[in-house]
């Protein structure tokens, strides 16, 4: 039994973000997902919204934008492809626009 998720974020130029979580709530279509230690294998269609890190006392830890994509679980490892993803701490007014 493990107690943390290793999170990838690809994109088609290559890795944004590679690093071990203790959860991750996903922007799944039909509603958020949180993914957890020893999870199922599981794939889901991804809508734009964030991706969130949480901590141990499931509060947020970090945040990402991404448009769509997909999402594949499997073995205390979480791959999302997207499009396109950007930090919520590099998200300014212009950027937003």
């Amino acid at each position: 039994m493990s107690n943390e998720v290793k999170l990838t974020i690809e994109l088609p130029t290559g890795i944004f973000l590679e690093k071990n979580v203790p959860a991750v709530v996903l922007p799944a279509v039909r509603a958020p997902i949180e993914i957890l230690p020893d999870r199922a294998p599981s794939v889901f269609v991804l809508d734009y919204g964030v991706v969130q890190v949480t901590g141990r006392g499931m509060d947020t830890k970090e945040k990402y934008f991404i448009y769509s994509g997909m999402a594949d679980v499997a073995e205390n490892h979480c791959k999302v492809m997207t499009q396109e993803v950007v930090a919520a701490s590099a998200v300014n007014v212009n950027t937003a626009k």
